[in-house]
């Protein structure tokens, strides 16, 4: 299947490790070209130079800090003056799990505000520094990462209530986006056997219910393209965990 990504502009948050990683390597396999940004600007530069030569495809890295606005801003208009533009946003700059522990005895407020300021917010403003690029071309695609925990949230606290407000921020995006041809979805990633995972498992642990990064952003990559046309306002879950 076509998916009519070549020549397309990707931005990727968190794009130096896991899920990013494997979307911005996905994009860079569909003819895209892609600006990564991350914290780490050693992690990034590698990440940058190995994708470029693994896939062909033009790829430039800018650190970045999605916990500040004015940083946001300024990998936007540097990545938008690299590739020309900005057809597609992945926000997938978040640690995994938020911050342990968050039980309700014993999650802080400074927990809740932290993670909350990280991904949901970090996410609209990502958002929100792309839209005027995607409403120009009257095209657009953004992809948010969210996670299960918004469907089954255990006694977990933090990270279920950063998650559902992505969904329902996702949801109320494509409802206000759609009329500029921008499509927002987001994606609930099962456990992924992503590097931070890896190192925190214990040796000899299973890994059968674990998807892989790549398995991630193929339906990250799918939802991105333009035969997606059909597909706004959803979350989709990936995972071999039972329901």
């Amino acid at each position: 299947m076509d998916l009519q990504l070549r020549g397309k502009r990707a931005l990727v948050t968190g794009g130096s490790r896991g899920i990013g990683r494997a979307t911005a390597r996905g994009f860079g396999f569909e003819g895209c070209a892609v600006a990564l940004c991350a914290r780490s600007g050693d992690e990034l530069a590698i990440a940058t130079s190995e994708l470029a030569r693994e896939t062909g495809a033009k790829f430039v890295g800018i650190p970045c800090d999605t916990h500040d606005d004015d940083s946001i801003r300024a990998f936007v208009t540097a990545a938008a003056a690299e590739l020309g533009g900005v057809d597609i946003l992945v926000n997938a700059a978040a640690r995994v799990g938020g911050t342990a522990p968050e039980d309700f005895d014993s999650v802080s407020d400074a927990l809740l505000m932290g993670d909350f300021e990280e991904k949901a917010v970090g996410y609209f403003r990502c958002s929100r520094a792309v839209v005027p690029y995607m409403r120009n071309e009257g095209w657009g695609r953004i992809v948010n990462i969210a996670g299960l925990s918004a469907r089954r949230p255990g006694s977990a606290m933090s990270t279920p209530a950063r998650n559902a407000a992505v969904v329902a921020m996702t949801i109320a995006m494509a409802n206000s986006l759609g009329r500029y041809g921008i499509g927002v979805n987001a994606v609930h990633p099962g456990r992924t056997m992503t590097e931070s995972v890896g190192e925190r498992l214990p040796e000899g642990t299973a890994t059968t219910r674990f998807v892989s990064p790549d398995e991630v952003a193929s339906v990250v990559i799918f939802l991105s393209s333009p035969p997606a046309a059909g597909i706004s306002g959803e979350a989709i879950a990936v995972t071999r965990e039972s329901a």
